[in-house]
């Protein structure tokens, strides 16, 4: 029923699906002296565009992504090469719906609209702190930083999360390219835009 979810782009939801756990954000006001990481942990609106690619074996599903997120509201919307395939991620705390133009499907939270549309069982939540450059507090994770002190590599969840470059915006670290593996499974993020309110 679902195929052309699971065909074209079960592993370009495992970005899109995370966006609605990111209401466990607090909103502590950034100080001078804090560090990037918890700059980038108070942050609970801004907007994302780039390049996203999910890679299993010899498939690959490229699209452009654009996600913004208010407070607990999201929009995530994923658009394949020239403008082929178009996937649209709406919700909030209590609810997520997907829908393809074709296809509409909805569910409580993320993990279960993947696994409802793949089959697959993925931690999605830690998705909503790895996209900003930090672990997810719930579990343990291993983290190995660079020289300026910005998190070069963390493996939590059974996932390998490579950040190998970052940008300032508006004094908070952000990443700029992710890239996050399991297995055979690889998902790469390029941003080419963190817009965060002024």
């Amino acid at each position: 029923m679902f195929s052309s979810l699971k065909r074209h782009y079960t592993l370009v939801l495992l970005g899109a699906c995370a966006v609605s756990l990111l209401s466990a954000c607090t909103s502590l006001a950034p100080s001078v002296d804090q560090t990037p990481v918890a700059s980038a942990a108070t942050l609970q609106n801004w907007q994302v565009q780039g390049r996203l690619a999910a890679i299993n074996g010899n498939e690959s599903w490229p699209a452009s992504v654009r996600w913004e997120q208010n407070q607990q509201t999201y929009a995530v919307d994923l658009i394949g090469p020239l403008g082929q395939g178009r996937i649209s991620v709406r919700g909030d705390a209590s609810r997520v719906e997907l829908s393809t133009g074709q296809e509409r499907l909805q569910a409580r939270d993320p993990d279960a609209l993947l696994a409802q549309a793949t089959g697959l069982q993925v931690p999605i939540s830690g998705l909503k702190y790895w996209i900003r450059g930090i672990p997810d507090p719930a579990t343990p994770a291993r983290i190995e930083r660079n020289a300026d002190g910005r998190i070069a590599r963390l493996e939590q969840n059974g996932w390998r999360i490579d950040y190998p470059n970052w940008i300032q915006e508006q004094g908070i670290d952000l990443p700029k390219r992710i890239q996050a593996v399991q297995d055979a499974l690889k998902v790469n993020i390029a941003i080419t835009t963190w817009t965060l309110p002024q």
